[in-house]
């Protein structure tokens, strides 16, 4: 069997994800791919391969498979301990340097940082420094492994943003966040890629979905000279009146089942 044969049984999947997954399992780029599509296949890369592709079939997102994705032109490493980057975030990060630019060493903290790639992102564009909150003590060790990953010099720190602020007595240039913003009672609606796989602690906001802003504006807009948050594109509104001033980005890029 032929690479391009082994890529046909599974092509349904989508054209990128069979590709990126036949990538995976033979460790070839996508170059060496099409340029050996007419190769044969080891019988250990076609096991290898269709393990992942049924994995992807049952729904687990191709990110979680690889333990890869890319955010902003960045690699990343990617475990189930955080949500997959959309890219709709890469707005924030656009919004983000458009407030720093000129501003010397800025000094930025990314709260319910997750993989890390918002402020990795931004660190990447300009000198700042960085500082990382997340309750997930996974989720900050992968912010780590990212930070080194793309050579960016990061501080770190554990803590439950909904009850306190270690940080209360420092300023920040920026605060940025995408925190958890979905509505408890949404979870069990999210399409099976999202719902079964993804984190709850990432995504579950609370009742209405609203209680991290009350928490940025409780506990920590004033250690921030701007601050720039993502939301769903439905609490736009509701945000901007919790956090006056703030860049406020919304999104949709959640995914829900069929009703």
């Amino acid at each position: 069997m032929t690479y391009r044969q082994l890529y046909q049984q599974y092509r349904h999947l989508g054209d990128l994800t069979a590709r990126r997954l036949l990538c995976f399992a033979s460790l070839r780029s996508p170059a060496e791919l099409l340029r050996g599509f007419d190769d044969s296949v080891s019988a250990e890369i076609a096991e290898t391969f269709g393990l992942c592709a049924r994995r992807a079939l049952a729904g687990e997102h191709e990110a979680y498979i690889t333990g890869e994705w890319e955010f902003f032109g960045l690699p990343l490493f990617i475990t189930p301990a955080v949500l997959i980057p959309r890219v709709d975030t890469e707005e924030i990060v656009s919004k983000s340097l458009e407030l720093l630019r000129g501003i010397e060493n800025a000094r930025v903290l990314d709260l319910c940082c997750g993989s890390g790639c918002i402020g990795i992102a931004i660190a990447k564009q300009l000198s700042c420094e960085l500082t990382a909150v997340d309750i997930s003590a996974e989720a900050l060790k992968l912010t780590r492994r990212n930070a080194a990953l793309n050579n960016v010099k990061i501080r770190t720190l554990k803590c439950n943003a909904l009850t306190e602020n270690p940080y209360k007595d420092e300023h920040f240039d920026l605060l940025v966040s995408n925190p958890p913003y979905l509505l408890t009672s949404e979870i069990e609606t999210l399409d099976k890629s999202v719902r079964d796989y993804e984190p709850r602690l990432a995504l579950d906001g609370g009742n209405d979905g609203l209680a991290f802003y009350r928490a940025i504006a409780r506990l920590w807009s004033n250690c921030a000279e701007n601050i720039v948050v993502e939301c769903a594109i439905a609490q736009v509104s509701d945000v901007e009146r919790i956090l006056p001033g703030a860049v406020v980005v919304g999104t949709g890029t959640i995914a829900r089942s069929p009703t």
